[in-house]
């Protein structure tokens, strides 16, 4: 490095020098070019003479947003291939956080029928199995919690190699039955109590009552199968809570690991996963099994064989996760290469386009670590955080020395609704080297994709079909020329547009609002499948309001799972209510005492204590609930309050209570 570009090569400089103690033979292929004295230098003795512009086009577009920024780049790579044509696989694609875009770019280049090759983008943190392995540490960190646990069972990877597999559904209905949210503390002392209710229900059940008795015994076949296997996947999860060094910890979690069978996932049969998701899942694995290695030494190095808590080792393992990726198969024979912005260095593309060009980005920001210090940092082979303004000056820089025909930066103004500012990088090579920065954003025309255009003419139905509407058909018309197996996709769009049409016929109601009685083929096979069936309201208002919603519920069967609840659920506080007072009305009409109620206080006490003592609950918590009702020496409670003011309502009513349902 010359003096003359100390602020582009300073964080070099030291790796020069020892490479120069080494007496190496240096070759310089050409002297520096005009703009690489300029760039970055603002003391550069002829930067007021005009600069020679570069041998490449440099263009310079904004957009509106990130997903119009890649909507951009997705139509211009398009249009780069059809009339300059430029191989797609020399085209290249980068962005300062590619893992941020690559969504979009999964949606947006699939929209625009782009092929393209993402070597990265995918969070290692946000693998299937990663999570799974996350979920070991998260259990007993937590507590045990009933839904962690649950994903933990119900993972597909989740396949024990010492015990057979636990049945997630009993140990979900386990946890609703004793009211537990953790399965810590004593819930096995509250399971053996619960199974001892369901052994009275058992012998106190009516003899004629068989289907009853039969799923009771079911029930405690199930858990008496199910409690043993989860207390063995219980206490191996507990040895992770005691404090542990990082080299018997990393032991520790890799042997639990193996006795998951996470370890052998590979060699299953996993019919859950295609063979794409497969190979996806195995990279993962791989990266993740080199992280540990790299967390074991981080550790070490700060901590050396200290003892840590489990918490303390999620906390490290946590964070070196949320920075780490994964890469896919790469082809580099197919399709637009998009890669991170140091590996996109090594391809030979013959257009390079950068994204994502805005401050804070690229270059990123100076922030102090708050973990370790630049000299730790450096003990861990990490770059110390006033070296990144010099890196990204330095990758600036090499990105503007690649040898392609042409280099397009791009950025949005706006991130939802906040606005960003371009890089600063951008302002300074447009000063000092001729660029062409476009001030206006991509046009919706230049924008559109086959899908818009076709979409742009339904959206014109109610106002009729004019002029540009045909010429965006007939302009769809003419890419799908060059792709037959596009033009099925006609026929949806003309029955699109009929259907609109139809709907805004005054005169008479169409198929589309439920008049099937032109389609008679229709009619009858709908006769076949239902008949005279009925439907509730409740599944048609379901219906009317969400189709989608009405397939999950009533034809999929699918539903929301319950959170559970440690007390009484509305649904049982409902039924032992209406319970106590139908039997408490029932007794007053065999009595003969129906026309004053508010006399037999005691009887609707002992009918309450009766309906609540059959209630599978215990504990202090339980006791105030009973006390609410059944009151005490200070409080009259809620029974008493009832019939107090039920005789108040036939003082004043004259009405008396005379049907009663259960």
């Amino acid at each position: 490095p010359e003096a003359d570009y100390a602020q582009l090569f300073e964080h070099v400089k030291p790796a020069y020098e020892a490479l120069e103690a080494l007496n190496p033979h240096i070759t310089q292929h050409q002297p520096p070019q005009e703009w690489e004295r300029r760039l970055f230098n603002h003391h550069y003795e002829d930067n007021s003479r005009e600069a020679p512009p570069l041998d490449k086009d440099v263009l310079i577009q904004p957009a509106n947003s990130r997903q119009e920024e890649v909507a951009f780049i997705a139509s211009y790579v398009k249009r780069l291939h059809l009339s300059q044509q430029i191989p797609l696989h020399k085209i290249a694609l980068t962005f300062p956080t590619l893992e941020d875009y690559a969504p979009l770019i999964h949606e947006i280049f699939s929209r625009y029928e782009v092929p393209y090759n993402l070597s990265t983008g995918f969070q290692l943190s946000q693998s299937p199995l990663v999570r799974s392995f996350l979920l070991v540490l998260e259990v007993p960190m937590l507590g045990y919690e009933v839904k962690k646990l649950l994903q933990l069972l119900s993972s597909p990877f989740f396949r024990p190699t010492e015990q057979p597999p636990v049945d997630v559904s009993v140990v979900k209905a386990l946890a609703r039955e004793l009211r537990i949210t953790h399965f810590h503390g004593k819930w096995k002392d509250a399971f053996e109590k619960h199974l001892a209710y369901l052994q009275s229900r058992v012998d106190e059940a009516d003899l004629e009552d068989e289907y009853e008795v039969l799923q009771i015994r079911e029930q405690i076949e199930h858990y008496r199968e199910t409690v043993p296997l989860l207390e063995n996947i219980l206490d191996e999860l507990h040895q992770l809570e005691q404090r542990h060094s990082v080299t018997k910890f990393r032991e520790q979690f890799l042997k639990l690991l193996e006795s998951c069978g996470f370890l052998d996932w590979y060699k299953q049969n996993n019919k859950e996963l295609s063979p794409l998701e497969e190979e996806r899942e195995y990279r993962a694995f791989n990266r993740f099994i080199k992280l540990l290695d790299q967390f074991s030494w981080i550790v070490t190095n700060l901590h050396g064989e200290q003892k840590l808590t489990l918490k303390e080792f999620q906390q490290y393992l946590g964070l070196l996760l949320s920075q780490a990726t994964y890469n896919l198969r790469e082809w580099s024979d197919y399709g637009v290469q998009i890669m991170p912005r140091l590996e996109v260095l090594s391809t030979l593309p013959e257009v390079l386009i950068f994204g994502g060009m805005i401050e804070g980005d690229f270059p990123r920001p100076f922030t102090r670590d708050v973990f370790f210090s630049d000299q730790e940092r450096e003990a861990l082979g990490l770059t110390a955080t006033e070296d990144l303004l010099a890196q990204d000056r330095y990758l600036f820089y090499q990105i503007l020395s690649t040898p392609v025909q042409k280099l397009i930066f791009t950025y949005p103004r706006f991130q939802k609704e906040a606005p960003r500012v371009p890089s600063n990088f951008l302002n300074v090579l447009a000063d000092q080297l001729p660029v062409n920065w476009r001030s206006q954003v991509p046009s919706a025309l230049f924008l559109q994709d086959q899908q818009s255009l076709l979409e742009r003419v339904a959206l014109r139905i109610p106002a009729g079909i004019r002029p540009a509407d045909l010429a965006a058909l007939r302009k769809w018309l003419e890419l799908t020329v060059a792709r037959p197996d596009r033009s099925d996709m006609l026929s949806f769009w003309l029955q699109r547009m009929h259907s609109g049409y139809a709907k805004r016929q005054r005169e008479r109601f169409s198929e589309y609002e439920g008049m099937l009685q032109a389609y008679p083929e229709i009619v009858k096979r709908l006769q076949q499948r239902f008949g005279e069936s009925v439907f509730s309201i409740t599944r048609l208002e379901t219906f009317a309001f969400c189709p989608i919603q009405f397939f999950f519920r009533y034809i999929a069967g699918l539903e929301e799972a319950e959170e559970v609840e440690p007390g009484l659920t509305a649904l049982e506080r409902g039924l032992m209510v209406h319970n106590t007072l139908f039997r408490f009305y029932q007794q007053l009409r065999e009595q003969n005492a129906l026309m004053r109620p508010w006399e037999h206080l005691e009887l609707l006490r002992e009918i309450a204590r009766e309906e609540l003592a059959a209630l599978p609950f215990s504990g202090m918590l339980f006791e105030l609930e009973q006390e609410k009702y059944l009151g005490n020496e200070h409080s009259p409670g809620l029974w008493e309050t009832f019939l107090k003011a039920e005789a108040e309502a036939i003082g004043q009513l004259g009405f008396y209570p005379a049907y009663f349902e259960v």
